[in-house]
């Protein structure tokens, strides 16, 4: 059945005039596979990722054959090369991008469908990459809920399409015959930018073109040996250099888990893998045998739309389910679906467009020019929907019952919580020249300085309100993602990455300043000896130190659980609720108090009760809900906390007039 379903399919290839390879299609295959795995069951596969690496080299192979030869050939035109790029790219994206516009409309929060907007246009425009990395913060939602995260490798892929043409023409008119030389130069170019971003900056290793074309360029080169050389091995050459690609992606797959700082120099191991294996040819027995056989040249051929479908499916699995997380059975029906959806793609929409030939004079098709339309225009639609010129999701009234604190982007503070939220002392966006003086220079004989990450920072307006009218300066350097730490604690890590300029920074203002006290407040990752040590140095100073701990987290936006759990099943919004909540928190609560005994102020306390903690202090929605998104404090829980929990040991502490 599996034979007669691939013979229904037809060999289609992206080669073109080039010979078609079963086996190639078959790596496609695997490396989709490895992809819904990992996306469907992370824990069972956490290095499954790799397979976009294995499908950047097949893709640099693929069509670098065919630049490499019509450029050799005088043959090349960029309106054909892109005109193919249209009609092989744009049917199964504009239908992707048009089904989560309109789902996105019935399932997504207000603020979530203006963020969908913006990777919608940035999908059908190829930057997603570059949007998603413009994103990451503090504030970036789950990346999971994302319904159109996927396409950042699709953006990588067609950055690098734009320029390599121009960059192979260059090369063969003015140096002839040095082309593999400028490839070679290239590839080691953006490894070496590879190497350096992912010791500096993670995000922009992961997300920039300049770090990731590498791997499209070990493609390229593999293309060019074969124009050159046909890469024609013996037999048993073959079989060695398949087995030996084999192994090195299994390694990489072994090896790789979530802790791996990735990319670096990781993707050498798939990539080198792809290269060998399409180097070893059609005919080497794991080429034939594995990766020819129909099931893995079937699951290659619908691998775009698959690529494609998956994703969407199983994050709104997840949005719609939070705070819980779909079944196993869920998601491998989901991945079913996908399969599903990807064939009827492939088979009633890609296939029929491909026997399409109606072209204009100047040989442009009719129906490129409808499809780059239809993408344009979904595009459009999604870039109104960001700047608000139609962003009402179906949930509009009831999201913003709960809507507080952050912008409708959800990225950032509103510009009323960045004020409560001190970012102007912030080293997230601030250094030490620019840093506001009120952050660390008082007015007042007594004087608390706050130091910490965010989970500090949202205590500011809980201090400010209750030192309102009275002398005392309330001081503050709290840096987002940035754990109060001593210089001697950050000796091993770069020295200037903001947060270790921002504790720098910190310590040196508290010891000239001496406040009466310093409050020291973090999300969750506490070490108890870590703490005592900060207390310690402090008190040499005769400082005296307040620890207060973590606010309940929940392991989503608070928002979306009372919304999708309650308010969407007609239920009351309660005041409590144990759904969702990060228990971990409890847990290092609990611990804290026991080991920091009266120098630790716990925020749970007051907060939660029997296992479950407060959603909102009244009736005021949303002024009177808990917290922003998952954990960080609103302006009248701030002060409740403050009032309820620290305030008896503020009053032992500083002689308050």
């Amino acid at each position: 059945r599996i034979l007669s379903l691939y013979n229904s399919l037809g060999y289609h290839s992206c080669m073109t005039s080039l010979s078609y390879r079963r086996d190639i299609d078959g790596l496609r295959g695997l490396s989709i596979a490895l992809v819904l795995i990992y996306h469907a069951f992370p824990d069972y596969l956490p290095s499954g990722f790799i397979g976009v690496d294995i499908f950047f080299v097949i893709s640099g192979y693929l069509i670098s054959n065919i630049l490499i030869q019509e450029i050799g050939e005088e043959k090349f035109s960029f309106f054909n090369f892109y005109q193919r790029r249209i009609n092989r790219i744009f049917p199964a994206l504009f239908l992707v991008l048009l089904t989560v516009f309109i789902f996105g409309w019935f399932y997504l929060t207000n603020k979530d469908y203006v963020i969908l907007g913006k990777h919608i246009a940035g999908g059908g425009g190829f930057i997603a990459n570059l949007i998603l990395w413009r994103e990451s913060g503090y504030f970036n939602p789950n990346s999971e809920l994302k319904p159109l995260l996927h396409l950042w490798s699709l953006g990588i892929e067609e950055q690098f399409y734009i320029l390599m043409p121009i960059l192979l023409i260059l090369a063969h008119k003015i140096k002839q015959g040095k082309l593999l030389v400028w490839i070679i130069l290239a590839i080691g170019m953006s490894f070496l930018t590879g190497l350096y971003l992912t010791s500096t900056d993670l995000t922009a290793a992961f997300y920039s073109p300049l770090s990731r074309s590498w791997e499209i360029l070990f493609g390229s080169v593999l293309a060019y040996l074969n124009q050159k050389s046909s890469l024609t091995f013996s037999h048993l050459i073959n079989n060695i250099l398949s087995t030996l690609g084999i192994l090195l992606i299994s390694l990489s797959l072994i090896f790789l888990d979530h802790s791996s700082i990735f990319p670096g120099a990781w993707p050498l191991l798939p990539v080198l893998g792809a290269c060998l294996i399409i180097a070893a040819g059609p005919n080497s027995l794991i080429n034939s045998r594995f990766l020819g056989n129909p099931f893995s040249v079937f699951i290659g051929l619908i691998s775009y739309p698959l690529y494609l479908w998956h994703w969407p499916l199983l994050s709104f699995a997840k949005i719609i389910l939070q705070p819980f997380a779909p079944t196993a059975s869920t998601k491998i029906f989901l991945l079913i679906l996908s399969v599903v959806l990807s064939y009827v793609t492939y088979r009633c929409v890609e296939i029929p467009l491909r026997k399409i030939k109606s072209r204009f004079g100047s040989g442009l098709e009719l129906k490129s020019l409808i499809l780059f339309g239809l993408v344009f225009s979904v595009s459009f639609i999604g870039l109104l929907n960001f700047f608000g010129v139609m962003h009402t999701s179906r949930l509009y009234t009831q999201a913003a019952l709960f809507h507080i604190g952050r912008e409708d982007d959800g990225f950032k503070l509103n510009s009323k919580y960045k004020i409560l939220y001190r970012e102007d002392c912030n080293f997230l966006y601030v250094n030490e020249s620019t840093i506001s003086p009120d952050c660390y220079l008082p007015k007042h004989k007594n004087s608390v300085f706050i130091w910490g990450d965010s989970y500090a920072q949202h205590l500011n307006s809980g201090f400010k309100n209750y030192f309102k009218d009275i002398h005392v300066s309330l001081l503050q350097v709290a840096t987002s993602s940035c754990p109060a730490s001593l210089p001697e604690q950050i000796k091993n890590v770069n020295k200037s990455h903001y947060c270790s300029r921002a504790n720098n920074f910190a310590f040196k203002k508290i010891v000239e300043v001496r406040p009466n006290l310093v409050i020291i407040a973090q999300a969750k990752h506490y070490s108890v000896q870590h703490l005592k040590s900060i207390s310690n140095e402090l008190h040499k100073y005769g400082i005296k130190v307040l620890i207060i701990g973590p606010a309940p987290q929940w392991k989503v936006d608070l928002s979306e659980i009372l919304l999708r759990q309650y308010i969407l099943k007609n239920k009351a919004i309660p005041f409590k609720t144990d759904l969702g909540l990060d228990l971990d928190v409890l847990q290092i609560d609990e611990k804290l108090s026991a080991e920091l005994g009266g120098q630790y102020i716990s925020l749970t306390d007051v907060l939660c009760e029997n296992g479950q903690c407060l959603t909102r202090l009244g009736e005021d929605l949303p002024e009177d809900m808990i917290t922003i998104d998952y954990g960080h404090l609103t302006e009248r829980a701030s002060s409740f906390v403050v009032r309820e929990a620290v305030a008896a040991k503020l009053e032992k502490i500083i002689t308050l007039k």
